[in-house]
């Protein structure tokens, strides 16, 4: 039997194996918000660290943001103080802040393909149970919890288990009225919320369906869902072209030797 994607970014990117049986990965972005990361990055000034790869971390605003046409101005509280919380925890530690005032702000798992942040066959996390949107594009994308927010700021890895893995088919073509999530609804009414890791061969599907989909993974467990990223998908072509002049390189002596350049569009 060959190897699977999940395996193959797996394999790519394990750093170590730890005495507790998991496996140190390096991680080739870090997505950030305002809920989950403030005690991160006090965590962070506690213990006089820095973060490992500033250039590979992306914080954004998005839970606490109002929809309203008046959303520059946060009326809650807790809501306001978490974004500016944010906001001053970046421009400490140097990491890429996309503000209310930015036209690159939106939602986290959004503006990650929206600006070439995320690619295939890296890995990915984010302090968010639906990062695994981004497995839309062929990323392993992991949901993490705040105490991993600060390991993976510190250190540029994550410590973790590999899951095990099996295929789910879907063949034919979606009537109208049908929709991705429709299909996943039914994946997980089939095989339950503890369905494991999937890599579904729908190659034509839409990559805003790709996404849906992936979005709601996030009920299954562990989480995470792995489509191979078609030539299908222009926009994330488009993308990666507009980025290849600034992506970020994994730096000489860091945890793994994972260059951007190692990958195929």
């Amino acid at each position: 039997m060959g190897t699977t994607l999940y395996q193959k970014i797996w394999d790519a990117h394990a750093v170590s194996t730890l005495p507790s049986g998991e496996t140190l990965l390096y991680i080739d972005r870090h997505l950030v918000h305002e809920v989950t990361s403030a005690q991160a990055f006090e965590g962070l000034r506690l213990s006089e660290r820095t973060v490992r790869r500033p250039d590979l971390t992306f914080a954004t605003a998005d839970h606490n943001v109002p929809t309203d046409a008046d959303r520059l101005n946060v009326k809650d509280i807790l809501s306001r103080t978490q974004i500016e919380t944010l906001k001053r925890n970046c421009a400490e530690f140097g990491v890429p802040y996309y503000g209310l005032e930015s036209a690159r702000q939106g939602i986290v798992h959004i503006i990650g393909p929206e600006l070439g942040i995320t690619l295939p066959g890296q890995t990915m996390v984010c302090g968010d149970s639906h990062t695994s949107t981004h497995g839309a594009f062929g990323s392993l994308a992991f949901g993490i919890g705040t105490s991993e927010v600060e390991h993976v700021l510190a250190t540029q890895t994550l410590r973790s288990v590999p899951s095990k893995t099996y295929s789910v088919e879907v063949n034919g073509t979606m009537p109208l009225g049908v929709t991705a999530k429709d299909v996943i609804l039914r994946v997980i009414r089939d095989i339950g919320t503890g369905g494991a890791t999937r890599q579904p061969g729908r190659e034509e599907v839409l990559v805003q369906r790709r996404q849906r989909a992936e979005r709601e993974a996030a009920t299954l467990q562990p989480g995470y869902l792995l489509h191979h990223a078609p030539c299908l998908c222009l926009g994330l072509q488009d993308a990666l072209r507009l980025r290849e002049q600034r992506r970020p390189r994994v730096r000489e002596g860091d945890a793994a030797p994972l260059a951007m350049e190692q990958r195929r569009p």
